[in-house]
C-alpha cells in the first residue's frame, strides 16, 4: 500500500519505512541505519529513510555508470526524448503529492511552493526536445566569466 502525501500530512498517520533505489533495486542502506524525515515546522516525523554513506554512494554510482556505459548508451536520441516527456507526464499525473510531500520535507506550507505541475513538466519536455537536436553547435553562457583560482 502506497502512502500519498496529503496522508503523511496527518499527525496520526502511519511512519513508512522506504528504501534507496540503487540501479534497479530498492534496498537498504549497507550499514541497515535508518533515519527520521522530520517536517522542520512541526518537528514531527513523516517518514523513515535508510543512513547511508560511502558505500552506498560508491553502489549507486558503480549502477549508474554501469547503466549510463550499457543499456542506456544504446537508447537513441528519440528514445531519450520519449523517457524524459514519460518524466514529464507522471510528474504531471503524480504533482499534488510530489509537492505534499515536498512541503512535509521542507517544512513550508503546500500553497507555499512556487513551482506548478505545468512549469516542471514543461522544464523537461523543454530539454527533452532537445535530445534529438543535437548539432555541434556550443552556445556561450550569459554568466560572467569567473577564474578558476
Amino acid at each position: 500500500m502506497t502512502t500519498t502525501g496529503s496522508e503523511l500530512a496527518r499527525p496520526d498517520a502511519a511512519r513508512p519505512t522506504h528504501r534507496m533505489l540503487i540501479g534497479p533495486d530498492r534496498v537498504d542502506a549497507e550499514n541497515g541505519a535508518v533515519l527520521d524525515s522530520v517536517n522542520p515546522s512541526t518537528g514531527q516525523t513523516f517518514a523513515h529513510v535508510p543512513a547511508g554513506e560511502a558505500i552506498d554512494v560508491d553502489r549507486a554510482v558503480a549502477a549508474a555508470r554501469s547503466t549510463f556505459e550499457g543499456a542506456y548508451s544504446r537508447v537513441t536520441p528519440v528514445g531519450r526524448r520519449r523517457l524524459l516527456n514519460r518524466l514529464a507526464d507522471l510528474i504531471e499525473a503524480h504533482y499534488d503529492e510530489l509537492r505534499t510531500l515536498d512541503a512535509l520535507d521542507m517544512g513550508q506550507p503546500v500553497g507555499a511552493r512556487p513551482a506548478t505541475a505545468e512549469g516542471v513538466a514543461d522544464v523537461l519536455r523543454y530539454f527533452a526536445g532537445w535530445s534529438d537536436k543535437i548539432t555541434g553547435d556550443t552556445v556561450p553562457n550569459s554568466l560572467p566569466a569567473r577564474s578558476s583560482r
